[in-house]
């Protein structure tokens, strides 16, 4: 909230002293910092962790963008792979899998970024 008055205030002064173009490379410099400023727990969380059955991934996608979900075996196996555009939501059931209880890795690929979580499976 800070950066928001502190953004209002040097928008202010650039008006009032004719400093577009300063203005215009602030803001562009902002959005790439606030667009790289988000941490691995804030783009995804995974819930329950452990899990039994169902599992639930939340993705916060601010833009519209595709990408992937991985969950792998502790040996880095592939036990399968969900592509997504513009969801935020997901629910899995992992019976169909017959995961055996054990360490497992959820991976979600987006187009510039790899998120990794570690999920343990415990029935």
């Amino acid at each position: 909230m800070e950066l928001f008055f502190a953004f209002i205030c040097w928008h202010l002064i650039c008006v009032k002293l004719n400093m577009k173009r300063i203005l215009l490379v602030t803001v562009l410099f902002l959005y790439a910092l606030n667009s790289h400023a988000q941490k691995p727990s804030e783009v995804w969380s995974v819930y329950p962790n452990p899990v039994k059955e169902d599992l639930y991934i939340d993705v916060n996608v601010l833009f519209p963008t595709a990408y992937t979900i991985t969950l792998h075996d502790i040996l880095g196996n592939v036990i399968f792979t969900i592509e997504k555009t513009n969801a935020s939501f997901l629910h899995l059931s992992l019976k169909e899998y017959e995961l055996n209880n054990g360490f497992y890795f959820l991976k979600l690929n987006s187009n510039k970024e790899v998120y990794i979580k570690k999920l343990i499976i415990k029935h």
